[in-house]
């Protein structure tokens, strides 16, 4: 029985052609889905990056703030001026590395950032001098629907007695309270601050140290 030889000018037949693209979607659908996995975890690899900056951002700022003058030593180059959207204070600070910033001006304010808002604080030294001054800005906190601060000054953490808005020439409110909503529904941290905390613990710890009599 003599052997049929197929013709190389007909071309794939329709069974050859199913098994063509039936291969093809396979492949492409193994490829997709790598592709989408790599996606996937370059996107999560870049929300936590952000998630530690923004933690690290935090620190800072906390010590910062703690760092500022005591309020319970009135100080004539130190202001504080806030209001529900952010604060300035200026005076004498306290850097995370331990020394003091004599002309010193640490301050925070909402930014509009598309649909959403975010938490934007700055700390600068030299404030008084436009040329020599130096400004460190980070962001506390993105993607935000909206942000509301109030102050306490005293020792009475009562609802009552938490202000809006707060301006001080010689002193600065003894808590800063930071209170924001995500833009996505989820909550946010509250972020509850004492300035000079550090300076005071500082104070209470030296004086410790001095003998009775």
């Amino acid at each position: 029985m003599a052997t049929r030889k197929r013709d190389p000018e007909t071309g794939f037949t329709y069974l050859e052609l199913l098994v063509s693209l039936a291969l093809l979607a396979v492949m492409s659908v193994l490829l997709g889905g790598a592709f989408g996995f790599n996606q996937r975890v370059w996107e999560r690899g870049a929300q936590l990056e952000s998630r530690e900056d923004l933690a690290i951002s935090r620190l800072m700022f906390r010590k910062h703030l703690e760092g500022a003058v005591s309020s319970q030593v009135p100080q004539r180059d130190a202001a504080f001026v806030g209001s529900a959207r952010g604060f300035e204070l200026q005076g004498r600070i306290q850097t995370p590395d331990g020394s003091l910033v004599g002309d010193a001006r640490l301050a925070l304010e909402v930014v509009a950032d598309g649909p959403s808002q975010r938490l934007v604080w700055s700390f600068t030294t030299n404030s008084r001098s436009r040329e020599s001054a130096q400004v460190t800005q980070e962001t506390l906190a993105t993607n935000l629907r909206d942000v509301w601060l109030s102050y306490l000054e005293g020792y009475d953490t009562g609802a009552e007695h938490w202000q809006p808005q707060l301006e001080r020439n010689t002193t600065h409110p003894t808590l800063i309270k930071i209170e924001a909503s995500k833009a996505n529904g989820r909550p946010w941290p509250p972020l509850v601050i004492s300035p000079g905390k550090a300076l005071r613990q500082r104070e209470i710890s030296a004086s410790s140290l001095v003998p009775p009599g």
